[in-house]
């Protein structure tokens, strides 16, 4: 078949997105001057009393992993024995940009939570999200909460790649696949970097830190393209591995999107995004 005939005018890379995660209403809670916002099939009183003394359970917790001005961020013991243990991150507000641009939207720590939970139900693997809060003093954000499952036995894709210099074929594969039904889904994520990405038993991509996640009604080739070229430059540093690497992850991407005759165009066009950052490896 005409290739020309198989794809669809520019920008249609997508295939029809499934239809939208519904999610129930959350449940609004008020406490120490924080607005919270809290997943109802996941609320229980060890969940209250965290939300009515957040700062107070950031400074016990004995595993404090970040204390910046822009973040603090601790792992909290699970709910119940046979629970998952916690991730509890406070936005600090330290950088104005953050700042102003939360005084005009939901903070990050909103859109984490409520793309978190859309994902979820839509069965793209993240971490869950529990709740999510906000101070606010004359619209301006003072502080904002997010809390999340803490995934265990994981890595970030960033360490796994520094540690392998390369992808096996499962890893490649599921990589691929997940972002693949990320788009298929109708999400972007801008910052798509492998600091953003689990890799649980080193094999299970996992995304977080999804507070630059957007949602369309369609991922386009321009949006495509600009998410598999972040991605693309967390592995240029192994310039072989990438140039061996990044047609098969393109392929697999492809077929699960349902367009395989895309692989050509996206292929050469990430390899324009990137630019001058990707020289070809000398033989």
């Amino acid at each position: 078949m005409d290739q020309s005939q198989s794809r669809p005018a520019e920008g249609a890379v997508s295939d029809a997105p499934p239809a939208p995660a519904r999610l129930p209403r959350s449940i609004a809670i008020v406490a120490d001057r924080i607005r919270w916002r809290v997943r109802p099939d996941l609320d229980s009183p060890g969940l209250r009393r965290i939300l009515g003394a957040p700062d107070a359970t950031l400074a016990a917790s004995p595993d404090q992993m970040a204390h910046s001005k822009l973040v603090t961020m601790a792992r909290l013991p699970p709910l119940v024995p046979s629970g998952a243990p916690l991730l509890m991150r406070r936005l600090n507000y330290g950088r104005f940009r953050h700042w102003l641009r939360d005084t005009f939207r939901p903070t990050r720590a909103e859109r984490a939570f409520r793309f978190g939970w859309e994902l979820e139900v839509l069965g793209i693997p993240t971490a869950r999200v529990y709740a999510a809060g906000v101070e606010r003093r004359l619209r301006h954000p003072v502080r904002a909460y997010l809390i999340t499952e803490f995934v265990t036995r994981a890595t970030t894709l960033h360490e796994l790649f520094a540690h392998q210099k390369t992808l096996s074929g499962v890893q490649l594969k599921n990589l691929a696949s997940c972002l693949a039904r990320l788009h298929r889904a109708g999400y972007s994520q801008r910052d798509l970097k492998a600091y953003n990405i689990l890799m649980v038993d080193s094999v299970q991509p996992c995304f977080i830190d999804l507070d630059g996640v957007q949602k369309f009604p369609v991922i386009t080739e321009s949006l495509a393209v600009r998410d598999l070229a972040r991605l693309s430059q967390e592995f240029l540093g192994q310039p072989r591995e990438f140039q061996r690497l990044a047609p098969r992850f393109l392929k697999h991407y492809c077929q699960v999107r349902g367009r395989p005759g895309d692989f050509r165009v996206l292929h050469d066009k990430v390899l324009r995004k990137l630019g001058s950052r990707y020289a070809v490896p000398s033989r």
